[in-house]
Parts: structure tokens; sequence; C-alpha cells
């Protein structure tokens, strides 16, 4: 089933922890409802722009969220949000772009990799919210194998 133009419904339900764990990962049709308006509002656009994007984590069941650790309030539980890179690893493009495009996100987090804002992060989370988007920006790292969260040093793109 095609999302949007470039983005099919299969790359936002793979899980390796799934698939081992043998978790249900299927979504409802709120949640791909949720996953379209996604895709239509940030990352179709996103793509038309820089090119090629892979989604790492997109939609995820809460019995998929909790084996992997995820929040209780994340938005990939409801098809809101998606865990992307870019194959050249520049993944602060992504985070320049989102905000120079002016996208109508809800979150976009910085997710580990090198400090903000000289450096660049492992992969950007994305999320949409069809009733508003927050524009919160935030900077993900780790403390004592825990994940907490920082508005960043430098709010705007580099």
């Amino acid at each position: 089933m095609k999302l949007s133009e470039n983005f099919g419904l299969s790359e936002f339900l793979k899980s390796n922890v799934a698939t081992r764990k043998g978790i249900d990962n299927t979504p409802t049709k709120e949640h791909i409802e949720q996953l379209q308006l996604l895709c239509t509002h940030i990352l179709q656009p996103l793509r038309d722009c820089v090119g090629s994007i892979r989604v790492n984590s997109g939609y995820r069941s809460w019995e998929l969220n909790t084996a992997i650790g995820g929040s209780k309030t994340s938005q990939h539980c409801k098809g809101q949000a998606a865990d992307i890179c870019l194959g050249s690893g520049e993944n602060k493009i992504l985070w320049n772009e989102i905000q120079n495009m002016d996208l109508p996100f809800d979150q976009l987090i910085w997710e580990f990799g090198d400090a903000h804002p000289t450096g660049n992060p492992r992969w950007i989370h994305v999320s949409y919210n069809q009733k508003g988007g927050r524009k919160q920006l935030l900077e993900a790292y780790g403390s004592n194998g825990r994940t907490k969260y920082r508005t960043p040093k430098q709010i705007k793109s580099l």
C-alpha cells in the first residue's frame, strides 16, 4: 500500500525486534491514516527536496514500543512519527531542511550522534499532528543508559 508517491506502508512497519519476538506490528485503519498525513505533510515534501530518505522506525504497536523501551507517550504508536536518515549519513541536512521548508512538524528531535549544533545526529525523529504542530525542537542524549531530552543549544537550523 502506498502512503504517498515515494513511501509505502511496509517501510513503516518493518522491525527486527518484532520479527525476532513474534510481535504483531499491524496498524489499524486510523494509524494508517495518520501515517498518510505524516507522509503527505512532512516526508514526501522533504524527499522531493533532498532525495531518498530511509525510515528507520515508523509505526510501533504498543507491544513493540514496550519491547524496545520506547516512551509511553510515543507518537510512533499513533502513526504520527518516523525516525529517518539519509543514505549519506549527513542527517543534519534533514534537520535543516524540515525547518527551512517550514514544514508543519509537531516534534523534531536530533537523535544522539554528535552534539548539536556543530555535529551530526545518528537519525532525526519527526512527527506530525493534524491538530496542530508544536514545532518543538529537542536533542536526545544518553545518561546512565537512559534517554533524556533537552532544548538544543542553537534552535535555528545550521
